[in-house]
């Protein structure tokens, strides 16, 4: 059963459980902000001591309980699995939970900037950047693949991502959905590719699911570097790699996309030298063998033409109708999908070396 939780609930829930001293609230050293999504979120900050991110389920949120119940599940295999320290290097620390209450206490980063705001401010695509992403996600592909024999399945769904089957569900996405629907129907070719990714779909690792710029965050080090961190667990399931790793090269072409200024065309050479670091790293350190690298990154291509449908469905939730930017989305997904390997020249950037 789940409850509503406040601020002030928090502080004393947080000293009972030892994890906030009541020295600290009395001398004003803790702060509660408030942040609502789909879960009620607080940044629990302090002077000294580890400061918190903790999730609480909104009792009137449907599915969130069993998404958050997945996040903590993952957190617990990943902190207590001893050959999974390329994963925890990955990731929040782990530090308490509660299914009664619907709970997740994990590290805050307060001065991090998500890629997106770092892209932002910055107004750059940085190729040391995507090099940092593509080791990160290389690390952590690699321990949990040879870490997966000892998990328990039971505890994720082990099921493709939904947007592979969106042109069978979008009408459960409101008119959001609708519009997306309509232009699945008109072009039979989306339909095809998504069957054929989704019969393909090959699991070899725990995945985090929902791979996105939002959700990776960029931490300084004590000595002036940099690195990456990764939130939002909850989609993390049993999977294929190359879903992750398709999910950022969307994230370059669709933040591109999104904030250029022309609507029937976009420019996404400024993207293409950060795209190619990242495959790059990735395939160095996870390792891929070189007479296979050029077939995973045109299966991770035709991920990235699929995922772009969802980031123009996440798009059109906000927007009262179809803009000329999600079309552009659309248009670029659907010319992936029909054609992964002209996109790896096209879009990414990068020669074959080896095709069959």
């Amino acid at each position: 059963m789940t409850t509503t939780t406040t601020p002030n609930d928090l502080v004393h829930y947080l000293i009972e459980r030892g994890l906030l001293s009541p020295a600290s609230v009395v001398d004003g050293e803790v702060m509660v902000v408030e942040g609502t999504r789909r879960n009620s979120n607080f940044a629990v900050t302090r002077k000294d001591g580890p400061q918190y991110f903790v999730k609480c389920v909104q009792p009137a949120s449907a599915g969130s309980a069993e998404t958050l119940q997945r996040e903590v599940n993952f957190y617990q295999w990943a902190t207590m699995h001893p050959a999974l320290g390329g994963l925890r290097e990955l990731m929040p620390r782990f530090f308490h939970s509660d299914p009664q209450r619907g709970m997740l206490v994990i590290e805050l980063f307060p001065n991090a900037q998500n890629i997106t705001d770092y892209h932002r401010s910055t107004r750059a695509f940085p190729e040391d950047v995507a090099r940092l992403i593509g080791r990160a996600l290389a690390r952590y592909h690699a321990s949990t693949a040879s870490a997966l024999g000892t998990l328990d399945r039971s505890v994720f769904p082990g099921q493709p991502p939904w947007v592979l089957s969106l042109h069978y569900s979008s009408s459960q996405f409101g008119q959001a959905g609708a519009q997306v629907a309509t232009i699945l129907q008109s072009y039979p070719d989306y339909g095809r590719a998504l069957d054929l990714l989704r019969a393909q779909w090959m699991p070899n690792a725990l995945i985090h699911g929902d791979m996105k710029f939002d959700n990776c965050l960029v931490v300084a080090r004590p000595d002036g570097g940099a690195e990456l961190k990764v939130v939002d667990w909850e989609l993390a399931d049993i999977g294929e790699d190359t879903w992750d790793a398709g999910a950022v090269l969307q994230s370059y072409v669709t933040t591109c996309v999104l904030s250029s200024p022309g609507t029937m065309s976009v420019d996404l050479n400024p993207v293409k030298p950060p795209m190619r670091a990242f495959w790059d790293e990735y395939t160095k350190a996870l390792p891929i063998p070189e007479a296979q690298a050029d077939a995973r990154l045109e299966r991770c291509v035709a991920y990235a033409g699929a995922r772009m449908l969802q980031t123009a469905l996440e798009t059109l939730h906000f927007a009262p109708s179809m803009s000329a930017h999600v079309a552009l989305v659309l248009q670029i997904s659907l010319n992936i999908l029909r054609d992964p390997r002209a996109a790896v020249r096209e879009i990414v950037g990068i020669e074959p070396r080896v095709y069959a």
